[in-house]
């Protein structure tokens, strides 16, 4: 494979990744958890949470996401000396339920994307065939689409029975890959938009879990954070060590903005965290997977929508927000991914 193919490749598999980090990640959506599938001994609630919200106590979560039109989400890729590619989320819209008794997930909606390479892409589910998934397993079932303009180019089937999926192309059959295959599809093939555009709808997932993850820090560590006062830092969590043994331990940092102001945490308060007060940033070990990143950047979760029975928040911003690979070695690579933007997140119980 010659060097602009191989590299075209290595940037489709990177978004493909994403996918496997998200079904472990997704597993902790709306629980609230640690950094790297690991046990909770950095610090962060990750295990036994209770914030003492009727959010947390509940055992199925409704939730729904949709894009900030004020500020969406964009993605910058860079992929070894690659120029850098851009992918805009134009809008999205997206809802499901979660059970956190038996980490059970639905999920259905839409992602519209630019990647400025063809125009603009959707990808799709349908409510009538939700993706559903249990833990950190593959999914069981549903379907979704990859299209372009009014026309679905590429449908995926998930085969329950067969540890894959079934790809219709056109009016082509559909084909079945394993899951291995399918997050190989080379950027060569006339199918490639399946788990590229699959790989950016979990790609964009995945910032969701790390709003999941720092909010329910806030919800646990509430106290403190109102004992700091606003604009203040009140809680600093410890990351992974990177590298393990030998390094050291970026951070989160949290701070409480009060927006009553009456010194305690109400609806349209506002939050925000830092990643990272050490050189190397803070560091996901996902023991599950053998991608791993260091993260630096800042997110901001504005105007808090209330803390019972629905929660969730008018923007959650993510400002130069960069997550850089790490190798199995544990050195940095020039794989990395800047955020910017962001999204609206609500939340009920049932």
């Amino acid at each position: 494979m010659d060097n602009g193919k191989r590299k075209s490749f290595k940037l489709l598999r990177y978004f493909c990744l994403i996918f496997i980090i998200l079904f472990g990640a997704l597993t902790i959506i709306s629980s609230g958890g640690g950094g790297g599938g690991d046990d909770d001994d950095d610090n962060d609630g990750g295990d036994n949470n209770n914030g003492g919200s009727n959010i947390l106590e509940s055992q199925i979560y409704n939730y729904g996401i949709n894009l900030y039109d004020e500020n969406p989400l964009t993605f910058i890729v860079s992929v070894d000396e690659s120029d850098p590619v851009t992918i805009s989320i134009t809008g999205m819209n997206m809802q499901g339920t979660y059970n956190t008794s038996t980490q059970a997930f639905t999920m259905y909606g839409n992602i519209w994307c630019d990647t400025g390479e063809d125009g603009g892409i959707q990808i799709g589910i349908a409510e009538a065939t939700p993706v559903k998934w249990t833990g950190t397993a593959y999914p069981t079932e549903g379907t979704f689409s990859i299209s372009k303009t009014a026309a679905t180019l590429i449908t995926v089937s998930i085969n329950s029975s067969g540890g894959g999926v079934n790809i219709t192309y056109g009016e082509d059959a559909p084909v079945f890959y394993t899951w291995q295959d399918f997050l190989n599809i080379s950027s060569e093939s006339p199918v490639y938009r399946a788990n590229a555009g699959y790989g950016i709808w979990e790609f964009t997932m995945k910032r969701v879990w790390y709003f999941y993850q720092t909010f329910n820090s806030i919800l646990e560590n509430q106290d403190d954070l109102e004992t700091a006062g606003s604009n203040n830092i009140g809680l600093t969590e410890n990351c992974d060590q990177f590298p393990p043994t030998t390094g050291t331990s970026g951070t989160r940092q949290y701070k409480y903005i009060d927006t009553n102001p009456n010194g305690e945490v109400n609806p349209d308060d506002s939050f925000q965290v830092t990643f990272n007060t050490s050189s190397n940033g803070c560091w996901y070990n996902d023991l599950s997977n053998d991608t791993d990143v260091l993260v630096k950047g800042i997110i901001d979760m504005n105007i808090l929508t209330g803390l019972e029975d629905v929660t969730g928040f008018e923007s959650v911003i993510f400002t130069d927000f960069i997550e850089t690979e790490t190798t199995e070695t544990y050195e940095a690579t020039e794989d990395l991914i800047t955020t910017n933007g962001g999204f609206s997140i609500f939340i009920s119980v049932e």
